[in-house]
């Protein structure tokens, strides 16, 4: 049987809206198109990358429980960010079983088909957080019961290229998701490869209420912003977040390492923790050491310029994020 894109709606996580495209696919998207709209128009010399990245599937992921021989869909992803390369993951009771994706290409296309063992399973599958997606055709054998996963919390996340994803080539392994998985939480993750503390990217209407914000902003304002600039933007943002989410327990990551940390742009990198750390205490958002959660080391790193983690990184990430916001959480 295949489902409607009114069947398939429900079990989708991370996607604060869909289009139906004339072709029968469904596009996917984490933003509004208000947002989309802004990064459209931004004013700035990599302003079509941003608008790329928006429309990224970061976070997003399709997650139900069956009792169905197989499931399939088709797929066409758009390159979204600076990478050539896309991946999705297929998790079956909690362990990966399938990984397909393609290298060296902006635009990708296909199906994927997995065989399920007799008896009910949940399945996950993770998005690409660097591409974006849209889906048709999703398939189950006939008679089989479908019925979306819920989840225990909300989770809104917004940070630059770590919190997009860069560059993990397995979805199910950047830090988001793995946090958003250790919480239990249905995550709306509006990470923008290159964003610094943007008050203007919020839109009030987005449309999801968080129990949970995570924010982490400041490695590119440390090489972007003037003190002052980042001063005015660090507090502007966590104003107009705090005014739109009043009861939502906030967390705030500074900057991790990367290995040109030692230069002295408009800021220093320590200056730049430091007002990310000022600005986050005024809001009521609970900083967390990102320097002392992924080790300061080259091997955890994925790319050239040592900026973004590899897949072990994000576990040091999720981890040392988790491991805070847990003392926080109502059950303790």
């Amino acid at each position: 049987m295949v489902l409607t894109h009114q069947e398939l709606i429900p079990l989708l996580h991370g996607v604060v809206r869909t289009v139906d495209k004339k072709d029968g696919f469904l596009a996917l998207y984490r933003f509004t198109e208000k947002q989309v709209k802004f990064y459209k128009e931004l004013v700035h010399p990599k302003k079509t990358l941003f608008f790329e990245k928006a429309h990224a599937s970061s976070n997003m992921r399709i997650a139900f429980t069956t009792d169905a021989s197989f499931f399939s869909f088709d797929y066409y992803a758009t390159r979204a960010a600076s990478r050539e390369y896309y991946y999705y993951d297929v998790f079956v009771d909690g362990s990966l079983v399938h990984h397909q994706g393609e290298e060296g290409v902006r635009i990708g296309a296909g199906n994927i088909r997995v065989e399920l063992p007799q008896g009910e399973h949940q399945v996950t599958i993770y998005c690409p957080p660097l591409f974006s997606t849209a889906i048709a055709n999703f398939t189950l054998s006939d008679g089989a019961t479908i019925t979306p996963v819920t989840k225990k919390r909300r989770m809104l996340i917004l940070g630059d290229s770590i919190t997009q994803g860069y560059d993990a080539r397995f979805p199910s392994q950047s830090y988001a998701n793995l946090l958003a998985d250790k919480l239990d939480a249905t995550s709306v993750n509006l990470g923008i490869g290159g964003e610094t503390f943007n008050p203007d990217m919020l839109d009030p209407d987005l449309g999801f209420d968080p129990d949970i914000i995570t924010v982490a902003y400041g490695s590119n304002d440390y090489t972007k912003c003037t003190r002052e600039e980042m001063v005015y933007n660090a507090n502007e943002f966590y104003r107009r977040l705090r005014e739109m989410y009043p009861n939502a327990k906030m967390f705030s990551v500074l900057p991790i390492w990367r290995m040109d940390c030692v230069k002295v742009h408009a800021l220093r990198f320590e200056e730049a923790i430091e007002i990310a750390r000022e600005a986050a205490l005024k809001a009521g958002s609970i900083p967390i050491e990102g320097l002392k959660i992924v080790p300061n080391m080259r091997e955890f790193f994925a790319d050239a310029k040592v900026l973004h983690p590899n897949e072990l990184g994000f576990n040091f990430y999720a981890n040392g994020v988790y491991n805070v916001i847990k003392e926080y959480l109502d059950e303790n």
